[in-house]
């Protein structure tokens, strides 16, 4: 954030299609849109396309936005793991896909004779956008590191990637119309052992709309966040994620922090503050979930003139992937006395254990990850 001093003054108001810098999604808004090294549903894809990685089976979230002037927004997306290992072999390869259309109210047109007199008066559309989007991610296999007053501790961190394709149309009163096509990247560290998560990705990369004479700039956004998953005692767990973003084309920059409580019966609370903004400031939301149904609500407070309000409806359907590889999660293992490293096995070394501590059978060929709290050499 700091490196943004360099490059001079901010240059805000350079760059086309402002509704590429929403925060898209009620869970994400909840938390302030710290949400790059998340990224573990569906919204992920307008974050951090190496998320939707994280996925076990598919996922589809509808959401609704309202905003300032009567400015509103629709979007629906889908995500899902595939039976395939990937371009690198590693596995945990998804697809994902997504559409956004926003309104940006009306504006009210009068029309006057030569000589000045009342002709017509008609109420237009003052703008709208459409964006369409395809991802792909995968794991890229993972990197091992040892801890410990001994380096007897071994840990692995999971690496993924993702990659999205987005197609835009924008249309200003009704008469207008520019399209693009442009581009994001991401990149998704996790480190299970310690309950961290690195996210790095670059939105909208490249493109620009012309609607009459002169093109205009995406704005491009490079982010970077880390999360910290933790337990609060027996009957909750934490969630803290924090985010920097970086205007190229405004030279300006933004923070943003998140706090994420996951209660009992599949209810959760959302708080965060977005930085350095004029309008977006503190936000708030809940979500629920009931059996594969997810409900999520956020409000955000953008200034005196109204607030923000977003709505989020999910289903999950679908089973697991069993072919992929799963990575190797080493939270429970007993280490050998002395100061002898623990050696390094394969996969099929490695068995999970339920919490009784009852081992349990590989399915389908691979190890079946659902509902286990750690590993056991």
């Amino acid at each position: 954030m700091l490196g943004g001093l360099a490059f001079g003054q901010a240059n805000p108001g350079v760059t086309a299609e402002s509704v590429l810098q929403i925060p898209l999604g009620a869970r994400a808004l909840g938390m302030g849109g710290a949400f790059t090294a998340v990224a573990d549903d569906p919204e992920g894809l307008y974050y951090n396309p190496a998320g939707i990685s994280l996925l076990q089976s598919q996922e589809v979230q509808g959401s609704f936005y309202s905003g300032l002037a009567g400015n509103t927004l629709q979007n629906v997306a889908y995500a899902a793991p595939i039976s395939f290992s990937g371009v690198s072999g590693a596995g945990y390869a998804s697809v994902g896909a997504n559409l956004v259309y926003s309104q940006d109210g009306s504006i009210q047109v009068n029309k006057t004779n030569p000589d000045g007199s009342f002709l017509s008066s008609n109420s237009m559309s003052a703008g709208s956008d459409l964006i369409a989007g395809l991802s792909y991610a995968e794991s890229i296999g993972q990197v091992s590191f040892l801890s410990g007053p001994d380096d007897t501790t071994e840990h692995e961190m999971n690496n993924f990637i993702g990659l999205t394709g987005k197609y835009i149309r924008s249309t200003l009163v009704q008469q207008y119309h520019a399209q693009t096509f442009t581009g994001d990247a991401g990149y998704l560290g996790v480190i299970p052992d310690w309950g961290l998560s690195f996210g790095a990705s670059a939105l909208n990369i490249g493109g620009s709309l012309k609607y009459i004479a002169v093109a205009d700039p995406l704005p491009t956004t490079l982010r970077a966040g880390a999360a910290y998953h933790f337990a609060a005692g027996h009957w909750a767990s934490l969630l803290l994620a924090a985010d920097g973003e970086w205007m190229t084309h405004e030279r300006t920059w933004y923070a943003n922090t998140g706090l994420e409580c996951k209660l009992p019966m599949g209810f959760a609370a959302r708080v965060g503050y977005q930085l350095h903004r004029d309008t977006l400031g503190l936000t708030l939301g809940f979500g629920v979930k009931w059996h594969d149904f997810s409900l999520d609500y956020a409000w955000a407070m953008a200034g005196p003139l109204q607030d923000l309000q977003y709505a989020t409806l999910g289903v999950r359907f679908g089973s697991v992937i069993t072919s992929r590889k799963a990575p190797i999660r080493q939270e429970n293992f007993e280490l050998p006395t002395g100061n002898t490293k623990t050696p390094k096995l394969n996969l099929e070394q490695r068995i999970p254990v339920s919490p009784q501590g009852s081992a349990k059978p590989p399915q389908g060929g691979v190890l079946d990850t659902s509902g286990v709290p750690g590993w056991v050499y």
